[in-house]
This record gives C-alpha cells, sequence and structure tokens, in this order.
C-alpha cells in the first residue's frame, strides 16, 4: 500500500525540524506533493522564488516517491555556494528518508500485527461458532453484551448485531436475575468463584428458557470481560417431565396388569349375588338399591378396565391406516356428542401420507381428546379437529374453545386422577399418553383463557406414499 507524506510524517515536528535547519544554514526549504502543492516550508518566500535557485529532490519511502524535497539560495548571496546547498539538500533529503523508513516500518508492523489479531478474531469466531448446543456470549462488566456465537443466536433468537452493546437485561433477564449476574461479576473480578446455575430467561418470542449459566472471566489491564456460557435444557426439562410422567402411567399401568384380574373376580361373584338377591321378593324394597349397588360395581369395573389399558406392554397391531379416513368415520358419534351440548364440530383436513399405528388405539385417542374437548366447554363452544402434514410428523390437533387450564394442571396432565372434571378420573387422558407412548407419538398442549389444542405428533410411514384428503 502507497502512502502519502502527510500519513508518514508527523508534520508540526518536521516543521519544526525545517526551521530549526533555515537558523542554521539560511537555506529555505518547502516540501511538495507530487502534484506540486506546497506541504511544508521554512524561510521560503513563494512571491520572490523568481530571485531564488532551487535545489530539489525526491523523498522516497518504500520504494514509491511520495513527495519532493526542495532547498533555495538567494542569487545576491554569494557566499553559499551551489555546492553547499546540495550537500545540505542531500543532507536532509537522507535525514526525511531515514524517519519516513523509520515511520514506514512501524506502520507495517502494526498493519501486520493487525491483520494478524484479525485472522485470530476471525479464527476464534469460526471456532466458536462451530460449537454446537454451546451458546457463548462475552460481556463487559456492565453486562452489555459483545458477541454472540451462532448457538446463542438459535437458542435466544437475536442476532450479534441486534444485542451489541445491549444489557442483559434488555435481551433475556429480569431486573432481579440481572442483579445478580452483575454481583456475579463483581465476585470474579474479586477472585471468588462461581458455580454454574440454572437461570429461567426469555429468548426473542418472549418464550421462557431454562438455561445453565456458566460465567468465565477475561481480565486485560483496566478491562474487565466476562464469558458467559449457556446450555439449553429447556426441551432436557420437559422430557424429565414427559419422563416422570410416562413412569408414573407405566407404574399405574404394571398395578393394573398385576391387580386387575385378581380385582375383577370377587367384583364379578359381588355383581352376581346383587343381582340375585334384587329379584328374591323380600328384597323388592330395597330394589333401587341394588341397583345402585350394582351401578356401583360396574364404574369399578369400567376403571379397571381403563387401567389395563394403561399398560406399558399392551401389544398394539400397528397397520397402514389414513389418519383422515378414521377421523371422518367418527364424525357422526363426535357430532352427535356436540349436538347433545349445543355445541358445533369442524373437521379441517389436508392431504397426508400414511401412517403405521394401531386403528383401534388411535380411535380411542381420537374420542377421548373429542369427548374431554366437549365437556370442557359450555353452551355454544366450538370443537375443531384438524389435520396437518410438517416435514416427517402427521399432526392431528383437537381445538376446544374453553376457559383453558392454569400452568400446574398442564404439568400434571395426564397423570391418573387429576382432572378438571368434578367426577373425572384423568384416566381417559391418561390413555391417550399411554396410547401415544406406544405408537411412537407425541403429545403437547397449548392452553390459553380462551381455548385448549392438543397437537399429536406422529412420525409418518416411510415406505407408503400419499393419500388424499
Amino acid at each position: 500500500m502507497k502512502y502519502t507524506f502527510i500519513e508518514l510524517f508527523d508534520q508540526p515536528k518536521i516543521k519544526e525540524l525545517m526551521l530549526k535547519f533555515f537558523r542554521l544554514t539560511g537555506i529555505p526549504s518547502a516540501i511538495i506533493d507530487l502534484e506540486g502543492n506546497f506541504i511544508l516550508t521554512a524561510g521560503w518566500k513563494r512571491s520572490c522564488s523568481h530571485g531564488i535557485t532551487t535545489a530539489r529532490a525526491p523523498i522516497s519511502i518504500g520504494g514509491d516517491t511520495i513527495a519532493m524535497l526542495i532547498l533555495g539560495q538567494t542569487i545576491n548571496e554569494e557566499s553559499k555556494t551551489a555546492e553547499k546547498v546540495n550537500a545540505a539538500l542531500d543532507y536532509a533529503k537522507s535525514g526525511l528518508e531515514i524517519y519516513g523508513e523509520m515511520e514506514f516500518n512501524r506502520i507495517k508492523l502494526l498493519e501486520q500485527k493487525m491483520k494478524d489479531l484479525l485472522g485470530e478474531q476471525k479464527r476464534l469466531k469460526t471456532i466458536f461458532d462451530r460449537i454446537a448446543n454451546i451458546g457463548i456470549q462475552i460481556c463487559d462488566q456492565n453486562g452489555k453484551v459483545l458477541y454472540l456465537n451462532r448457538a446463542s443466536e438459535e437458542i435466544f433468537g437475536w442476532s450479534s448485531a441486534e444485542v451489541f452493546e445491549k444489557s442483559l437485561d434488555q435481551l433475556m433477564f429480569d431486573q432481579e436475575s440481572f442483579k445478580i449476574i452483575l454481583n456475579n461479576f463483581k465476585e470474579l473480578i474479586q477472585g471468588i468463584k462461581i458455580k454454574p446455575r440454572e437461570w429461567l430467561c426469555c429468548d426473542k418470542q418472549g418464550n421462557n428458557r431454562t438455561i445453565l449459566f456458566i460465567i468465565l472471566p477475561i481480565f486485560e489491564i483496566r478491562k474487565y470481560e466476562f464469558i458467559c456460557l449457556s446450555i439449553d435444557l429447556t426441551e432436557y426439562k420437559k422430557y424429565e417431565k414427559d419422563a416422570a410422567r410416562l413412569e408414573r402411567l407405566n407404574l399405574v399401568g404394571e398395578m393394573a396388569a398385576g391387580m386387575g384380574h385378581e380385582v375383577r373376580n370377587p367384583l364379578t361373584t359381588v355383581r352376581g349375588f346383587l343381582q340375585v338377591l334384587s329379584k328374591k321378593m323380600e328384597s323388592q324394597n330395597y330394589k333401587e338399591y341394588f341397583q345402585l349397588m350394582i351401578q356401583e360395581l360396574d364404574r369399578a369395573n369400567s376403571i379397571i378396565t381403563e387401567f389395563l389399558l394403561l399398560a406399558k406392554n399392551r401389544p398394539i397391531r400397528p397397520k397402514k391406516i389414513d389418519l383422515n379416513q378414521i377421523i371422518n368415520s367418527l364424525r357422526p358419534l363426535i357430532e352427535a356428542n356436540a349436538v347433545l351440548s349445543n355445541q358445533t364440530f369442524e373437521i379441517q383436513s389436508v392431504e397426508l401420507p400414511f401412517l403405521e399405528v394401531d386403528e383401534k388405539e388411535i380411535r380411542q385417542l381420537i374420542i377421548n381428546l373429542a369427548r374431554n374437548a366437549i365437556e370442557a366447554m359450555h353452551s355454544g363452544g366450538h370443537l375443531l379437529i384438524k389435520t396437518s402434514y410438517s416435514g416427517d410428523e402427521v399432526i392431528l390437533s383437537v381445538h376446544d374453545t374453553g376457559m383453558g387450564m392454569d400452568s400446574e394442571m398442564l404439568e400434571n396432565l395426564g397423570t391418573p386422577f387429576i382432572s378438571t372434571k368434578e367426577n373425572g378420573t384423568g384416566l381417559g387422558l391418561a390413555m391417550c399418553y399411554s396410547i401415544a407412548l406406544r405408537n411412537h407419538a407425541v403429545i403437547q398442549v397449548q392452553s390459553t383463557p380462551k381455548g385448549t389444542t392438543f397437537f399429536v405428533h406422529f412420525k409418518r410411514s416411510q415406505n407408503f406414499g400419499k393419500l388424499n384428503a
């Protein structure tokens, strides 16, 4: 890269040297650029340049001529010979070039160091960006973000440009958490070790995320920065809850499988004797009591039947099915229940791939979800069953316009005997989760005060084509 005289030389210092040279020798001097414009002068009278004889020499730095040095001698001053002027010119030129070369080399060295530094920064950024699943943020001691790696952008939804020099409380933390983190920064400066900690953060879309936060200090002269490592535990926590719920279901299922038949046998015996006794003449005054007892035994027997359906190892018979066809075949039954409750019912479907699942179990799952939706709504509610297709998943959604569920209920969905209904056992929804598990599907729930939607995500069969809606 070619530099100009102005870029390489400290002009006030060169001006001072030229003035000292003029006072010592009486020889005026000037420095002009390659276009003939004056840059610096000392003792030079431009208006009288016709009375001056001059000697000039190029100033070359790094192999390039960047300016011209001119020395002048008035005609009347015979004591100042041409040889003296030329000697002075050579001396001044050499001094300027030595100074210029030193400055040139210094700038080149700085440029190389800057180039090396930028290269190292680029290399580190590449390394940081290729670290998958671990967000890396660099912050100053006031909590302002200086850098985000690609994993951080994926976790929180912010780009590096959007967060630069914004503080953590503006992005992902509330004020209370932010104060604690700033206090952690101070403790690290004092040499106190900080253990990794889980934090509840917010992403750009406002979704809550559970983050394992690890803070590491970077100490420089009179400057402190911090590397914050973020590991997203949101899905892990969700799977942890799902696993705990499924474990409870499995336990109930195993208990049901072990005890169901043993309980059913005495219930059947008692029911039979109650039927016999209810028909005797001396029992006619108590006939209503006998009927009530028989109904309660039947109810207990139905609960045991539902328990048996929760069994983890219950065999399934998967086959190629059309989910839309199953929903349409259940339309009369669901619609009749909706009409009885003075509610409306709608189906929205799209073209779907085949699924390979147990048809009877999927029918039961749809009936249970639809029944729960109808019972969750008052008169005038609307039930929507919808199918969609995304990537390698077929999605069944069942939406109601009820009052929704609170966070505590959402966390315990699928647990037996936890229900929003006054006389509900919670076994119907527990059965849905059990059916989904056996058929390699996942249930997700979204609930607001305006309604609740259950999403069942099925992995589509890879070996089959598409069906018409």
